[in-house]
């Protein structure tokens, strides 16, 4: 039977790599109304309005910050850091289209503004725009060859993308930088399951498995993996742990019925095959091979 890998979306950046950063402002050890006060004795006052919004932004007041801070576009219609803090709280409300529309207006007029990229990066990913994350993370990643968040946000985007051998270098990049990120060890592996280097996977779904032990979904590409390789019995040692770990994954009972079934088994193949089709009765190569079994 074909035995596919289980692929796990990726968590949200905003989870990922938490809201995007405030860029610089005022203390926010002094009251907003001293803030709100400058406002209102200098209306015509730039500053005094950005002050203002970058402290209601650090409160947590987020849609204020978005009237203080448009107010304070409409006085300077070219501050670059005006928008891109706009943009951060769009981000924070979760308005990623207006986000994203202030960001690229701050790159506009300013194109060294890392944290503009930063959040386009965000944004792009919780819409789902993979594709899109790409250019900013590659300048991210060149201004940041340190830091191995970026390299783990662009092999995710090409994972997410299913481009699995352009995930391979920033996902190993990461690693090399961050090998505490289970993720990156799961993608890793994962991409190279999905390219057909099964010898390659073994390791980093390995690694995986050391950081979530309790993880279904690493045992089951790892016991795929081992299935490819022909080392059934290793496979059915993952697909024993699958199951215990997930009694309803349909398909872990089912590539382990093909093992026992591969090592001669023949009475844990068909109990293995019959818990599969109790659980998803459409699994129609599994009926096939039980009905071969069941006819010897």
């Amino acid at each position: 039977m074909t035995m596919n890998a289980l692929y796990v979306p990726l968590l949200l950046l905003m989870e990922f790599s938490g809201s995007p950063l405030p860029v610089t402002g005022p203390a926010e050890s002094l009251a907003v109304s001293h803030y709100e006060e400058e406002a209102r004795r200098a209306p015509e006052d730039f500053g005094a309005h950005y002050d203002l919004g970058v402290v209601y932004a650090n409160k947590g007041k987020y849609e204020k910050s978005v009237e203080v801070f448009n107010k304070a576009i409409a006085l300077k219609p070219d501050s670059a850091e005006a928008y891109n803090y706009l943009g951060s709280v769009y981000a924070s409300l979760r308005r990623f289209d207006d986000a994203i529309a202030s960001a690229q207006k701050a790159l506009e007029l300013n194109p060294d503004l890392m944290d503009a990229r930063i959040n386009l990066a965000i944004c792009y990913e919780n819409l789902g725009r993979y594709g899109e994350m790409i250019e900013p993370l590659k300048y991210i990643i060149a201004k940041k060859p340190a830091d191995p968040v970026y390299f783990s946000l662009l092999g995710s985007a090409y994972y997410r993308l299913g481009k699995y051998e352009e995930a391979i270098l920033p996902l190993e990049k990461g690693i090399a930088l961050n090998s505490n990120d289970w993720q990156d060890f799961k993608k890793l592996g994962d991409s190279y399951l999905a390219l057909g280097r099964y010898e390659e996977a073994v390791e980093p779904l390995r690694q995986t498995l050391r950081q979530m032990p309790l993880l279904p979904e690493a045992h089951y590409n790892l016991g795929t993996i081992y299935a490819k390789l022909g080392r059934c019995e290793e496979a059915v040692e993952s697909f024993n742990r699958t199951v215990n770990l997930s009694p309803d994954f349909a398909e872990g009972y089912a590539n382990m019925g093909w093992c026992y079934q591969r090592l001669g088994e023949k009475e844990k193949a068909i109990k293995s095959y019959q818990a599969a089709l109790g659980l998803n009765s459409g699994l129609e190569q599994v009926r096939h091979n039980l009905n071969l079994l069941l006819k010897k």
